[in-house]
């Protein structure tokens, strides 16, 4: 039961570390005192709505079974339905060894998820293959 709720964890601290990474763009900004090149927005003036943010799909794989997947799908659910970002988190659930089959697969076609749970034991495996990357 320990080692479940830990994956769980580590999966939510993934989850959000991905979420942070799709808001924010820091290889794109300015340096310190460097205006950036090309065309700017104005800033919003007072009174004025921020200009609406492009829709974000994040695709998120899972292998998890019951109870775990009831707890994730209440929060994939509740993330969707409360975040102001336009950030939208696509669930697929999979058996363990379809998911482990399919991410090799779809890797290697260019379809792979943007997050994925994977047990502490494939992770080796799966880095070696240039699957995981960090964030």
């Amino acid at each position: 039961m320990k080692s479940k709720l830990l994956l769980l964890i580590s999966m939510l601290v993934i989850a959000s570390m991905v979420v942070t990474s799709c808001t924010t763009s820091p290889a794109t900004e300015a340096p310190v005192g460097e205006e950036p090149e090309g065309e700017t927005e104005a800033p919003a003036q007072e009174g004025e709505e921020p200009a609406a943010a492009e829709p974000i799909t994040i695709s998120f794989w899972n292998g998890l079974g019951s109870p775990e997947n009831v707890v994730l799908n209440a929060m994939v659910e509740e993330f969707n339905q409360t975040n102001e970002y336009g950030i939208t988190v696509e669930l697929t659930e999979l058996d363990w060894a379809t998911l482990y089959s399919k991410i090799v697969l779809d890797f290697a076609t260019g379809n792979a998820p943007d997050v994925l749970t994977m047990h502490q034991t494939n992770l080796v495996q799966n880095q070696d293959l240039g699957i995981l990357q960090p964030i």
